[in-house]
């Protein structure tokens, strides 16, 4: 305990170490060999601190960085099984990648207000099994070579699955990953996977570097490992509940991982996908569904778009899809889909939840207002206009007379009209731009107030209209 400065990870982390030694060796063997290992552990961790000037020490006179080196060595001796007479990369490979693919480290930027808020699968808060074991599998038959060496016979996908049955009980029975099971609505049971300390990724980070255990196999795995998920996951029949939603949530996120630009456009101009996609979060209701997932196609869209234009501005562009024009199309097909899901649903005058919850009209009309602000973002203000007033026609619908706080006297009206009024100022209408303003700014006044930024945003647009119609002293 004292050689893992008492920290509750590497201790827990040494013992499993212990437990799984003793049940092979002995007990009193597997303290001796575990004492050994754990001091030459410690030995080397602190020579890494030393060779590094830039680690600071803590309160007590530790370096930072020393307890994460010491487990980062101890599992660089408990992940790797002797086969054949030589230590084994398999389960550092399927760790890394676990923690590569399923995190969200280094995966863009966060483009639509309250996609953080999105709720999402990632290491850290579980992946379905089966999606895991299809990613595990799929790794196998691509690293067969690194991990078997030459002369082994390519495994058979039975073979794969064995081994990944044993690499997913190893892992777990260190305390390296952790094995829950939840009960879906429908009854049905669903395994997850996921690690539990940041110590645990940035082990799974180190083993990919240049100098890392997986060495060349890891430092370029950020493409390979995210096509293989997609190509293991597109070519199975999925069985799980949890695992569909995975696949309906995340794919383009992988498939954009993977440069698969060509796919991640055709599977979000697929209808069939989009409908699927509008209510796979089956665990909200109707209305909430429909907005979560409009904002993770927006923001996929937008991904997706940031990384055309990247490509085509660098000189080995192999891509000629053009950026604007899959926007249009795509929000196109999504605005379509909420057209499809408002008329299931009926009527746009859905009464309002007995809890006060937003009814559904008012979440299509903030969906067509994230595609509004999505196109104006990128300077599309003809196409944005279009979608502006849409939002702002359903909330003056029917559910203003009734429900005035969820229509043409909420926030969302307030922010479309402002919204709409730049895009006419934009394209050069500008009276058309002072009367949407002329009606956001007493909106906003008694939403707000004069000293909210939301109020004095649209004030300050409305001067900028006044000096664009020559109107100085009013602007002034």
């Amino acid at each position: 305990v004292e050689l893992c400065s008492y920290h509750p990870l590497t201790v827990g982390a040494v013992s499993s170490w212990l437990g799984l030694k003793a049940a092979t060796v002995g007990r009193d063997k597997a303290m001796v060999e575990v004492a050994e290992d754990l001091t030459e552990c410690v030995e080397l961790a602190n020579e890494t601190v030393r060779m590094d000037p830039t680690n600071e020490e803590d309160s007590i006179g530790e370096p930072h960085d020393r307890i994460g080196s010491v487990y980062h060595h101890i599992l660089l001796k408990t992940l790797a099984p002797s086969i054949r007479g030589r230590p084994s990369m398999v389960v550092q490979l399927c760790f890394a990648a676990f923690v590569k693919v399923f995190s969200h480290r280094n995966e863009g930027h966060n483009f639509v207000t309250g996609s953080e808020l999105l709720p999402t699968f990632d290491a850290r808060r579980g992946i379905p099994l089966e999606i895991v074991t299809l990613l595990w599998s799929s790794l196998l038959a691509l690293h067969h070579v690194d991990v078997f060496g030459p002369d082994e016979e390519p495994y058979s996908e039975d073979e794969r699955r064995n081994h990944v049955t044993f690499i997913i009980e190893a892992l777990c029975s260190l305390g390296t990953l952790r094995r829950r099971e939840f009960v879906d609505a429908d009854g049905s049971t669903s395994t997850t996977l996921s690690y539990t300390h940041s110590m645990q990724e940035n082990h799974a980070y180190n083993l990919c570097t240049r100098y890392g255990v997986l060495g060349d196999v890891g430092e370029s795995s950020e493409k390979d490992w995210n096509r293989c998920l997609v190509e293991a996951c597109s070519s199975s029949a999925l069985k799980s509940n949890a695992a569909a939603d995975y696949f309906r949530l995340m794919i383009v996120s992988h498939m954009i991982r993977a440069g698969m630009y060509l796919e991640s456009v055709s599977i979000l101009q697929d209808q069939e996908f989009m409908d699927e996609r509008l209510q796979s979060e089956k665990s909200r209701e109707d209305g909430e569904s429909l907005l979560l997932s409009a904002r993770r196609y927006v923001q996929d869209i937008q991904t997706i778009a940031l990384m055309l234009t990247e490509e085509q501005d660098g000189t080995n562009s192999s891509s000629n899809i053009d950026a604007v024009q899959v926007m249009v199309d795509c929000y196109w097909i999504l605005d379509e889909a909420i057209q499809r899901k408002l008329k299931r649903a009926g009527t746009i005058a859905i009464p309002q939840n007995e809890d006060n919850s937003p009814p559904l009209s008012f979440h299509a009309a903030h969906a067509r207002f994230l595609i509004a602000s999505s196109l104006a973002a990128h300077n599309l203000f003809e196409q944005s206009r279009r979608y502006y007033q849409s939002a702002l026609d359903i909330l003056d619908g029917a559910l203003s007379s009734t429900i005035p706080e969820y229509s043409n006297e909420s926030w969302l009206y307030a922010h479309a009209l402002h919204g709409l009024a730049v895009a006419y100022l934009e394209m050069t209408d500008t009276e058309g731009a002072l009367k949407l303003l002329a009606r956001a700014l007493p909106l906003e006044e008694r939403l707000y107030s004069r000293s909210k930024p939301c109020f004095l945003r649209t004030l300050g647009t409305m001067g900028v209209a006044l000096f664009e119609s020559c109107r100085y002293d009013a602007a002034i």
